[in-house]
């Protein structure tokens, strides 16, 4: 009868691990589910990576200090150039890349497990602790995001000939662009779905955010969500692009004192395509523009190197 209990407690465990994942993800829609399941899934890698931390930390000490010089310089260096890199998609094309393309809770968790030998009594407690808590919230705070209130309001612009989503709040450009691209393959959707779907908080929304909510909507549709970057000759509307000035710009730059764009702050806009006079159709969601005509060297100056778009499934396989 022991034995049988034994074996019956994994069991029940992990029907309970599953019925709080189905609860969780009901909270916030089958359409998040993914979201979960790519927690889960983070959360077992983190495991394995502990147990590999500890392990390759086992042997002399030099060699534990060694992978934990290595690990935060990896971690720096990952932060500075990978981090919300949405060419990743490319090879993880996956809904729920804004999870498992997250390196962090790797990163701490392995940390973690070289520490485990290499501090001894409560300091090694202390620091572990630490590490697992940084690592978690890396994975979990896409989910935390306090996603600004939105209300609808949508307006045609009769030049271009388009219905677009004028961004409500000052965070949400990147969520109205995404209603206004889908709307524009037939697919309805409002600026506030898709707050919540690209996981916006009041900074605004990462690309791996985006990538989610316009993966989420086309899911069972002939559409799908390609990642753009590079030259700009690669570009063919209807795309979302990020633009900006970065942060060393001129004080006397045209788009600085002229166009009152500031530098470090990036806005997403949408490349509708190229007019007869060879000018680009650009639709802006802040409400004081929603569409204007930029020369192509404007997108050349101030295009952040990514963009966003649509294609039929076939053209993805």
């Amino acid at each position: 009868m022991r034995s049988g209990r034994l074996h019956r407690e994994p069991a029940d465990l992990l029907e309970t691990l599953l019925r709080v994942v189905r609860i969780a993800a009901s909270h916030w829609g089958n359409i998040l589910q993914d979201l979960y399941l790519g927690l889960a899934l983070m959360t077992l890698v983190s495991v394995g990576t502990f147990g590999l931390g500890t392990r390759l930390a086992r042997g002399h000490h030099w060699i534990g200090n060694g992978l934990a010089i290595a690990t935060v310089l990896l971690t720096i260096l990952y932060v500075r150039f990978f981090w919300d890199d949405i060419r990743l998609a490319r090879f993880v094309p996956v809904s729920n890349l804004i999870i498992v393309g997250n390196g962090l809770p790797l990163m701490s968790t392995f940390l973690a497990g070289i520490v485990w030998r290499r501090i001894r009594h409560w300091r090694r407690l202390v620091a572990v602790t630490a590490l697992w808590i940084a690592g978690l919230y890396a994975l979990g705070s896409p989910l935390l995001a306090n996603t600004p209130a939105c209300s609808a309001n949508w307006e045609t612009i009769d030049d271009f000939g388009v219905r677009v989503c004028i961004q409500t709040t000052p965070a949400t450009c990147t969520p109205a662009c995404a209603a206004t691209l889908l709307g524009l393959y037939g697919i309805d959707t409002t600026e506030a779905e898709m707050a919540r779907l690209c996981l916006t908080s009041r900074n605004g929304t990462n690309w791996a955010g985006l990538y989610h909510g316009l993966k989420a909507k086309t899911r069972d549709t002939p559409w799908d969500v390609v990642v753009l970057s590079g030259s700009l000759k690669d570009l063919r509307g209807p795309v979302i692009v990020s633009v900006g000035l970065p942060h060393d710009v001129a004080p006397d730059s045209y788009y600085r004192t002229k166009w009152i764009w500031n530098p470090g702050e990036e806005h997403s806009v949408i490349l509708l395509g190229i007019n007869q006079k060879g000018l680009l159709q650009i639709v802006d969601p802040a409400p004081e523009i929603r569409g204007e005509t930029w020369f192509p060297q404007d997108l050349g100056v101030l295009w952040r190197g990514q963009g966003m778009a649509l294609v039929r499934r076939e053209a993805t396989r």
